[in-house]
C-alpha cells in the first residue's frame, strides 16, 4: 500500500494505492527428470492442488488528514489451501508411457507433456468437454457419469497400450475423479447395458463413493489394481488428484492401480444392506 498526497486550501487530501496480488488456483504438476551416465532415469515429481476462496479484510489506514477523519477499506482477500506430495522414481533408461482417466486427467498430461523434456506417449480418456490438446498424449473422451460405449473403447486402447512393456520402461498413471466412469471395460460376461444399469442403481442407492467403489470394482475388468497388473513388468508410477472423503487411492476412480483390499462377498452385503437391484450378470459374478 502507498499513498498520494494533493496539497489543497483546506486539508491535504491523502488517497492511497492499494495493488491486489492474484493468487493461483488449480492444479500444478512439477516434473523434474535427470538421466545419468549409466542411462538411468530419476524424476522429482510435486503435483500440489490449491484451492482459494475469497474473504474479506478491513485495512484501516488512520487519520488520513488533519481533521482526524478515519479512512478504512473493505478489500478482497484471498485463502489458499494447499495440498502437495514430492515423489522421487528412479526407473533405468526405457520408454515412459503416460495412460490415465479422470475429470483432470486431460489437464494433467497437459502439465506432464510440458514438463517432460524427453520421448513421452500414451493415452488418456477425460468427461466430454473436459479435453486438453496434446501433442505427444491422446486425449480421448467418453461419458460420466453412466458409462457409454466409447468409455468402453478407452478403457481397451489403455490396456492395449501397456501391454507388452519391459522391466525397462515407466507407467506414469494419472489419475483423478470420475475415473470410475471412464473406465467402463466390465468382467466378461457382463455387457455394457448391464454396466450401465449397475451404474444406475448406485447413483441412487444412497450409499458413499466408497460403497459403491467396492461393487464397482468387482465388476471391473481394469479397476482395483487390474490396471496396474496389466502393466508388468514396467515400472508404475501413480499420481492422484482425490475428490472423495479420506483421500484413500482405493477409492479414487476405484482404484486402478490399487490393490483391492475387499472381497466379492463385501460387495453382496452392501447390495443387500441397500437393497440394489442389479442385473443377473452382475449378482452371478459377485456370487
Amino acid at each position: 500500500i502507498s499513498s498520494n498526497t494533493v496539497a489543497t486550501s483546506s486539508d491535504p487530501i491523502i488517497s492511497p494505492n492499494i495493488e491486489l496480488t492474484p493468487f493461483f488456483s488449480g492444479v500444478a504438476l512439477d516434473v523434474m527428470p535427470q538421466i545419468d551416465e549409466q542411462g538411468n532415469v530419476l524424476m522429482h515429481i510435486h503435483p500440489s492442488v490449491i484451492d482459494v476462496t475469497e474473504q474479506t479484510k478491513t485495512i484501516d489506514l488512520g487519520s488520513t488528514s488533519s481533521s482526524g477523519t478515519t479512512t478504512t477499506y473493505n478489500l478482497p482477500m484471498a485463502y489458499s489451501n494447499i495440498r502437495e506430495s514430492d515423489t522421487v522414481v528412479q526407473a533405468k533408461s526405457g520408454d515412459v508411457i503416460v495412460i490415465g482417466a479422470g475429470k483432470a486427467s486431460a489437464a494433467m498430461a497437459r502439465a506432464f507433456e510440458d514438463a517432460w523434456p524427453g520421448p513421452l506417449a500414451g493415452v488418456v480418456v477425460t468427461r466430454y468437454g473436459y479435453a486438453v490438446p496434446c501433442q505427444r498424449i491422446e486425449i480421448l473422451e467418453a461419458a460420466h457419469p453412466v458409462p457409454d460405449e466409447a468409455g468402453l473403447r478407452a478403457s481397451r486402447r489403455i490396456l492395449d497400450t501397456v501391454s507388452g512393456l519391459t522391466a525397462d520402461d515407466t507407467v506414469v498413471c494419472l489419475i483423478s475423479g470420475g475415473g470410475s466412469a471412464l473406465l467402463s471395460l466390465p468382467l466378461e460376461g457382463i455387457s455394457l447395458a448391464d454396466k450401465q444399469a449397475v451404474n444406475r442403481e448406485l447413483l441412487k442407492s444412497g450409499a458413499t463413493i466408497g460403497e459403491m467403489n467396492v461393487i464397482r470394482r468387482h465388476l471391473s475388468a481394469i479397476k482395483g489394481g487390474r490396471l496396474a497388473a496389466a502393466c508388468h513388468p514396467a515400472k508404475v508410477v501413480t499420481l492422484l488428484i482425490s475428490d472423495v472423503p479420506g483421500d484413500n487411492p482405493v477409492d479414487i476412480a476405484s482404484g486402478p492401480t490399487v490393490a483391492d483390499p475387499t472381497t466379492c462377498a463385501d460387495a453382496l452385503a452392501l447390495v443387500k444392506r441397500y437393497g440394489m437391484s442389479l442385473p443377473d450378470s452382475a449378482m452371478e459374478m459377485l456370487s
